[in-house]
């Protein structure tokens, strides 16, 4: 059951932080309710609910923690503090906190608004497109001039990078340059990056017009032979280099071509070559989730051309990946802009982080370097904290500053002195704040047995993962996904 504690107050004091609880309390059942239970209670209070008066969260997920109730700690008088037990995944899986709290699925009226908005904004545009041609073509899916920056977001459009080449218009007047050709690299690690080793081009007919390995001009580190296919024997006495590459794509893609490609930035960047006429798959066949996410080139040649690619162990094969490119963009062509249907891209789970940011709401992820990158993106501050004392202090430092932040997110392992670390962060809470603490059990064991089961399922194993393996996991799976949730209301 929640423990519900509110520190000695004045009877005539405000019961706001009572009533921020409430929503939270009435989760406590029987059965532990999902940790996106509580997501939802806080966007809603957060995002929805102007009465709600929420001015301040801040979220800390503590790992390797014993989910205690530590009621008998002594909170500030102006504190409300809540705790229940929640249950942090189902099944077996391992409990990702940041995934559960942080998004949330699109409901189904909003998806389907969502929908209806997309087929409108794609009728419009085939409208403002018709004004100026006569039928519709490859012209009308390039990437529009004032979007190639923010979609293809390394590659210099606004300026010379440096050794960048950029496509020029045809010189040749007797021959019509083509319409288009796809394009596919393969890349390698050097001490320098990722450097081109492959370069393929095919026309519109999927016949090769340019194929060749590309000796790198930094020390090589890793073949990435896994994708790439390429070995140090592949790029034995070489002759080409980047710079005699690019003269040859100078030569083969005129700028009014229009360049075809799966991601194609990663190709362009590789080729360092500026080319404004493109059309990248990955935007004419959106995921499922939305952006950032995009369908990998082999799952939408299966889904859509019935064709398996990139199937054998070694490696890629540019030519083919070209290829598939070139027919993806020939079948969008030929199916028109509603194709696939607007029903397969659906809508990609709602982001607090995003939704907040969009309200001009100030956000603020402390967490390790790794998380700070994926979770924050361009929305978010940052600082990335590698002990658990700088999550705490730089957490309680932005509290105190003259603005903080709306939404904070942290994580740490569980110190030994949580209970007084806490104790701090709701003295520094501001009012008409509130503090969720996620307690999660060490998943130190459950990892390793779902890596143990991972092994035991290749056939290649002569182990096999039996029912005695499979009860360890279930009751490793149970400990760990038992955790608690506590907390904390600030009044005014």
């Amino acid at each position: 059951m929640a423990l519900k504690r509110l520190a000695p107050v004045d009877s005539a004091a405000p019961s706001w932080a009572k009533q921020i609880l409430e929503p939270f309390d009435a989760l406590d059942t029987s059965t532990p309710p999902s940790l996106s239970s509580i997501r939802d209670v806080l966007m809603e209070k957060l995002l929805d609910d102007a009465d709600a008066d929420l001015k301040h969260v801040v979220v800390l997920v503590l790992s390797d923690a014993v989910p205690t109730v530590d009621d008998d700690a002594s909170w500030p008088r102006n504190v409300a503090t809540t705790s229940l037990a929640v249950r942090l995944s189902d099944g077996d899986a391992i409990p990702k906190c940041d995934a559960a709290l942080l998004y949330a699925p699109v409901s189904k009226s909003d998806l389907e608004s969502a929908k209806k908005v997309q087929k409108k904004a794609i009728k419009h545009k085939i409208k403002k497109f018709k004004k100026t041609h006569s039928e519709m073509g490859p012209e009308f899916y390039i990437v529009p001039d004032d979007e190639l920056s923010a979609t293809f977001v390394g590659v210099p459009f606004a300026g010379q990078g440096e050794s960048y080449v950029e496509t020029a218009p045809s010189s040749s007047h007797a021959t019509a340059p083509p319409t288009m050709l796809a394009v596919d690299c393969e890349m390698c690690k050097t001490t320098r990056g990722i450097e081109l080793t492959r370069v393929s081009i095919v026309d519109e007919t999927y016949k090769v017009v340019l194929d060749e390995y590309v000796l790198p001009a930094n020390p090589i580190l890793d073949y990435c032979t896994r994708y790439s296919g390429i070995t140090r024997e592949t790029l034995e006495d070489c002759p080409n280099t980047l710079a005699s590459i690019q003269s040859r794509v100078l030569q083969l893609v005129p700028a009014e071509t229009i360049l075809v490609g799966h991601s194609l930035e990663n190709d362009l960047l590789a080729l360092r070559t500026i080319h404004r006429r493109v059309i990248d798959t990955s935007l004419l066949y959106p995921h499922p989730k939305g952006p950032p996410f995009r369908s990998a080139l082999r799952h939408l040649s299966s889904k859509f051309l019935k064709v398996e690619i990139q199937t054998g162990d070694d490696g890629h094969c540019s030519v083919e990946d070209a290829t598939c490119a070139m027919k993806l963009a020939q079948l969008k062509i030929k199916k028109g802009p509603l194709f696939p249907d607007v029903e397969w891209t659906g809508g990609g789970p709602r982001k607090l982080i995003s939704e907040l940011s969009g309200r001009k709401k100030s956000c603020l992820i402390v967490d390790s370097a790794s998380a700070c990158r994926t979770l924050a993106g361009s929305t978010a501050a940052a600082i990335p904290c590698a002990t658990s004392d700088l999550v705490f202090h730089h957490i309680r430092h932005q509290l105190t500053t003259g603005c903080p932040p709306t939404f904070t997110w942290g994580a740490a392992v569980a110190p030994t002195n949580v209970a007084e670390l806490l104790r701090d962060l709701c003295t520094d809470l501001p009012v008409h704040g509130l503090l969720v603490v996620v307690q999660c059990p060490s998943v130190t064991e459950l990892k390793a047995l779902h890596k143990l089961r991972t092994s035991r399922g290749d056939p290649r194993c002569t182990l096999l993962w039996d029912r005695t393996q499979q009860d360890k996991l279930d009751a490793a799976a149970a400990t760990a996904q038992a955790g608690r949730v506590r907390i904390f209301a600030k009044q005014p």
